[in-house]
Order: C-alpha cells, then sequence, then structure tokens
C-alpha cells in the first residue's frame, strides 16, 4: 500500500487510521516494538469509539 492508497482508504472509511512503518513486508517481525504499539493503538480507538 502506498500513500495515496492510504489517503483514499482514509477519505472512505470513517474512523479509518494509517500509520507508516518503515519496515519490509513483515512488519511484526523486523519492527515488533512499533507494531505493538499500532496494534495497541487501534484497538484502544476501537475500544473507545464503541464505549466497551
Amino acid at each position: 500500500m502506498d500513500d495515496k492508497d492510504a489517503q483514499q482508504i482514509l477519505e472512505l472509511v470513517p474512523h479509518a487510521q494509517y500509520k507508516k512503518i518503515p519496515a519490509n513486508h513483515v512488519i511484526h517481525a523486523f519492527k515488533p516494538k512499533q507494531y505493538i504499539e499500532a496494534a495497541e493503538d487501534l484497538a484502544s480507538n476501537l475500544k473507545n469509539s464503541v464505549n466497551i
């Protein structure tokens, strides 16, 4: 996915988020800390958006 694709998604999908992590295809293996932080941020935002 490039920045143009991400921008289209952000325009079309309500509450969409885009976080660019410079890594190859296996982000969780090469950038585990950034991957976990992004996943936790996403989970927190989803939880807050549905008021669980």
